[in-house]
């Protein structure tokens, strides 16, 4: 896999906001939001077709908490495992 492009939001010089990776064709590979540095929220990574991946929880200190969803490259969820 390789990344094209990165984006990210910062403040004061660290990470804040959503932050985005793109495949080389463009689509989105990563979205991450960040706060005061930390990874927060639901982490997306994507197939290069465009469709969803993986859904990774992350709590307010950037420990993955909650429901991991895995999905198949046609979309289809095919895997859901607490964390």
């Amino acid at each position: 896999m390789e990344i094209f492009k990165v984006k990210f939001l910062t403040k004061k010089g660290v990470p804040d906001g959503i932050s985005r990776t793109y495949h080389k064709n463009g689509k989105i590979n990563v979205e991450a939001t960040y706060k005061n540095g930390v990874q927060v929220g639901i982490q997306k990574d994507y197939y290069q077709n465009g469709k969803l991946k993986i859904e990774l929880p992350l709590d307010k200190n950037g420990l993955v908490n909650g429901i991991v969803k895995i999905y198949y490259p046609s979309g289809k969820n095919n895997v859901r495992r607490k964390l």
